[in-house]
């Protein structure tokens, strides 16, 4: 029988399950976006690998057992993720905010169908990210999901990371853990508002979306890339029989 991807979260220790998010963590969520392509051919990045020791990658175990067709690939900055790369799963040790890096893993692997930023929760590592990987890395139609938004608002500094969590201390030390929540809402409402814009007079002021769709639940968003051949007068919709 197929484990759900809650069993396969508890089974790997995935901290995506009863993380505080929600009783059952991020699970649900995921489900429901994933559910219907969890047979598909796709390339998956998780920025954020956190070996559980015993355990191994727990996330990407999780996605391979769940995405049975699917290439796993995950990002850290710290070494200590090295050694852990299976059939179906390949990790890439570097700084999720340096663009040449991130630029290396696009050259070696090409486009990505899901990115998740699990990694260090700083808004403008945050951002980097998903400015060097969205747009040249995504896939058209694909989904990018950021994950504990909750930290967006917290100076995390003063919880004195570089310390004492695993591979903090492995950030540059001119990156501030200052978060400024201001930053991280003006980087999402700047998406929205082309989003919003692109079927009005005042479009070609505000740019053509990136993205068709923005999903927030408890402290994550999930976006998905503007396809091919979007139609800004029909909002993509073909036909209104595809409207559910």
């Amino acid at each position: 029988m197929t484990e759900t991807l809650l069993e396969l979260a508890q089974k790997y220790h995935s901290d995506k399950c009863a993380n505080g998010a929600s009783k059952y963590g991020y699970i649900p969520y995921y489900e429901k976006h994933f559910k219907p392509i969890k047979n598909d051919q796709l390339n998956i990045l998780e920025i954020g690998v956190r070996a559980v020791r015993g355990y191994g990658p727990s996330s990407l175990k999780m996605w391979k057992d769940y995405f049975p067709n699917s290439q796993i690939y995950g990002i850290d900055i710290d070494p200590e993720n090295e050694g852990y790369d299976e059939d179906r799963i390949k990790i890439f040790i570097g700084d999720q905010g340096d663009k040449v890096f991130l630029g290396d893993v696009i050259d070696e692997v090409g486009k990505f169908d899901i990115i998740i930023d699990d990694g260090s929760h700083i808004n403008t590592l945050t951002i980097k990210s998903w400015e060097a990987l969205f747009d040249r890395a995504l896939s058209a139609g694909g989904l990018y999901i950021i994950e504990d938004l909750a930290n967006s608002y917290l100076n995390l500094e003063s919880f004195n990371l570089r310390q004492t969590w695993e591979g903090m201390k492995h950030i540059p030390s001119d990156v501030s853990f200052n978060n400024e929540r201001s930053v991280m809402a003006d980087f999402l409402d700047s998406r929205i508002k082309k989003m919003d814009m692109c079927c009005t007079r005042w479009y070609k002021e505000t740019g053509i979306p990136e993205i068709t769709s923005m999903i927030f639940y408890p402290m994550m968003c999930f976006m998905t890339k503007v396809y091919s051949g979007y139609d800004l007068g029909t909002q993509g919709f073909k036909q209104t029989e595809n409207i559910k």
